[in-house]
């Protein structure tokens, strides 16, 4: 069954719990880069909340670049090998590529040279999760965040291009609204849709009762679809935070 989780730091998990939702999703990039003590404090706090990590998003640090001149292949597979160590570490099943610092193509670098590069790491990414019975999935961002793979159509062909069984499609809605790209790119995605993240399109807040026409569409094409993953918050809050986080979570819960 599809479980619902929320998009945050290990300092809030216990918050996360109480407000009801099944799983939390940590950013990758910072826990790539603590010591072995920070970590193991994590992964304490983590557990004393008693709620899980499904997923990790930000896999790559700005300072660990994928695309450009100034690719260091064997420093990325390192970064990679700890990154998926350690979310699967946690518990973690998914591992969501966006790191729009990481992936950008630099003004005058070739686009299609980037994509090769793009191709060539993800296949790399991929190969390592497998390892861990992960999956990466290709997170496209707008073109305000990104300037390569902005669309859910786009992340596809360049997973027809890694051609790895552990490397799939991300859907957020946040990023589909800005880039006009409609609920239709889901069915095209198919069963190669493994993860998504919602929130409201105007001020990236998180969904609530007001917002249920939206929610509900989307919902019902994954239900068409039958849609396998899970779905994030990816929000911020407006004002009280635990009154949202729980309204929100009542109403995807009503959807299901």
């Amino acid at each position: 069954m599809m479980k619902l989780g929320f998009c945050g730091s290990v300092d809030i998990a216990a918050d996360v719990k109480a407000w009801g939702y099944d799983y939390i999703e940590l950013a990758l990039s910072p826990l790539a880069q603590m010591s072995e003590e920070e970590f193991a404090a994590v992964r304490q706090k983590l557990q004393a909340s008693g709620l899980p990590c499904l997923a990790c998003n930000i896999f790559l640090p700005r300072s660990v670049p994928v695309v450009g001149p100034a690719v260091d292949r064997e420093a990325c597979i390192r970064y990679a090998e700890t990154a998926v160590a350690r979310a699967a570490a946690i518990g973690a099943k998914v591992i969501v590529f966006g790191s729009s610092g990481s992936r950008n193509v630099p003004a005058g670098f070739p686009y299609s040279r980037a994509l090769a590069q793009l191709r060539d790491f993800a296949g790399i990414a991929a190969g390592i999760a497998a390892r861990h019975e992960i999956t990466i999935v290709m997170e496209p961002l707008n073109a305000t965040e990104s300037n390569i793979m902005n669309r859910v159509s786009e992340a596809l062909v360049m997973m027809l291009a890694v051609d790895h069984p552990n490397f799939k499609v991300l859907a957020d809605t946040y990023h589909m609204d800005i880039e006009h790209e409609s609920l239709n790119a889901l069915q095209m995605a198919g069963p190669d849709l493994r993860h998504i993240h919602v929130s409201t399109f105007l001020g990236r807040k998180i969904p609530l009762a007001s917002d249920k026409v939206q929610l509900a569409a989307l919902m019902q094409m994954l239900k068409a679809i039958g849609y396998q993953g899970n779905v994030s918050i990816e929000a911020g809050f407006r004002e009280d935070q635990a009154a949202e986080a729980k309204e929100a979570l009542a109403v995807l819960r009503e959807l299901l």
